[in-house]
C-alpha cells in the first residue's frame, strides 16, 4: 500500500491510501492543488493512528 501524508505546521497525518504509487502521486498532486498551505508526501508507511 501507498499512503498520502499531509504535513503542516509540524503536524503530520495520513489522509489516504492507494494500491499503486502512481495513484498516490496523482492524488497527492490533487491534494496540493486543493490545500496549497500544506505539503503532501507519498510514503510506504502510514502515520501512527491510521487504521486500514
Amino acid at each position: 500500500m501507498w499512503y498520502v501524508e499531509r504535513q503542516n505546521k509540524g503536524y503530520s497525518e495520513t489522509v489516504d491510501e492507494f494500491d499503486t504509487v502512481a495513484e498516490a502521486l496523482e492524488m497527492a498532486t490533487e491534494y496540493t492543488i486543493s490545500d496549497p498551505a500544506a505539503r503532501f508526501l507519498v510514503t510506504d508507511k502510514p502515520t501512527d493512528g491510521w487504521e486500514d
